[in-house]
């Protein structure tokens, strides 16, 4: 179990550097994307390790470096996000709304420029080398009752959060929790550890990927309407009325079948680990 959650650190932070360099060069949509992704990986990996190092290793450290960079990406997707989203719909008045997010995607791409030069590579080795150092000293039995904790934590997180959910909030925290769970049983994957466990990755990865793409609508919802509010001239208005009204009926539609995916969603606390 060690041997494996250190190599599963290794090849994530290879990862990060990875998609760090192309976003440095190219800022493709992908790539950005995948960058977000890694720091999710890692900021899981960070968590079970803060838990079971006690105060050997301190998350916080990375979670700083992190947070500029992690921030600025996801503005920046979002920005391109809305622009693929509204391209989807095909609406024939999306001019002025798609000027405005050109614009506006120029100015996250500036910002980000500024934070990648900014970032601290040197730093970041260090605590890497610290914490994999860490990592080596943890005894197998702790390691392995701290992932066992950290897991069916998030699991029953899922499970009281669905059985009441409010608003779209309770269902964002849901697919927070289930990247969470799906980062640990991907591990426990590469341990050989998945008796009984595969179903259950696959159900996760499958919800989770469902509330991501209902979660897009809902930042270009959102993205919409801060433009309807801004714009002074009413003839901008109108086309982004209509834009704005056809993506909040998609969010309810998609909303309804999700609702819907989670009540099927059974989580089986008696995982192998």
């Amino acid at each position: 179990m060690k041997e494996a959650i250190i190599q599963l650190t290794k090849e994530k932070i290879a990862e990060f550097h990875k998609y760090f360099y192309k976003v440095k060069e190219w800022k493709e949509m992908e790539d950005i994307h995948q960058l977000r992704l890694t720091i999710k990986n890692l900021r899981v990996i960070l968590s079970i390790l803060d838990l079971a190092t006690n105060k050997g290793f301190n998350k916080r450290s990375h979670f700083k470096i992190f947070s500029p960079l992690f921030k600025s990406a996801g503005r920046l997707r979002e920005v391109q996000i809305n622009m693929k989203l509204m391209h989807k719909l095909e609406d024939k008045n999306s001019r002025k709304y798609l000027k405005h997010l050109k614009k506006k995607e120029s100015q996250q791409l500036k910002d980000l420029k500024r934070i990648i030069k900014r970032f601290d590579l040197k730093r970041l080795k260090k605590l890497n080398r610290k914490l994999i150092s860490n990592t080596g000293k943890l005894k197998a039995k702790k390691l392995r009752k701290t992932i066992s904790k950290y897991l069916h934590g998030n699991l029953q997180r899922i499970k009281k959060t669905k059985q009441n959910i409010k608003g779209e909030r309770d269902i964002h925290d849901i697919r927070i929790y289930l990247k969470r769970v799906e980062e640990v049983l991907v591990l426990l994957k590469s341990t050989g550890s998945m008796e009984g466990n595969a179903r259950l990755l696959k159900e996760v990865r499958s919800s989770r990927n469902k509330i991501g793409k209902w979660h897009d609508y809902i930042i270009f919802s959102s993205s919409v309407k801060g433009y309807i509010d801004q714009s002074k001239i009413m003839k901008h208005k109108k086309p982004a009325l209509k834009i704005h009204k056809r993506v909040k009926k998609i969010i309810n539609e998609r909303k309804k079948k999700l609702l819907v995916n989670l009540e099927s969603l059974k989580i089986n606390d008696l995982l192998v680990i």
